[in-house]
């Protein structure tokens, strides 16, 4: 964001309850999620302006991200993205 790296984590479950974001330094972030296990190698994060769905290949080396996003409000605001990782060695 703004030229900087972006780097998020959460602690939960994945039964679907509400969790705030932790910054890479340890402090919180802004907005809460919920995040779902949907099987055992897919799962989904749904926060106030987007959800993700995210599925771990097979082989468990790349991950694919689909995000659908709640904004609106301009015509030509991005509304769908499609991610592709690869694992780091």
């Amino acid at each position: 964001m703004n030229g900087k790296e972006n780097h998020l984590s959460y602690v939960t479950d994945m039964k679907g309850e509400t969790v705030k974001s932790v910054q890479k330094d340890g402090q919180p972030a802004l907005g809460k999620s919920r995040i779902t296990r949907i099987d055992s190698s897919s799962f989904k994060v749904e926060s106030e302006i987007e959800r993700g769905i995210y599925k771990v290949s097979t082989d468990g080396q790349t991950m694919k991200v689909k995000t659908t996003y709640s904004v609106t409000t301009r015509p030509n605001v991005l509304k769908d993205s499609e991610l592709l990782f690869d694992r780091q060695k």
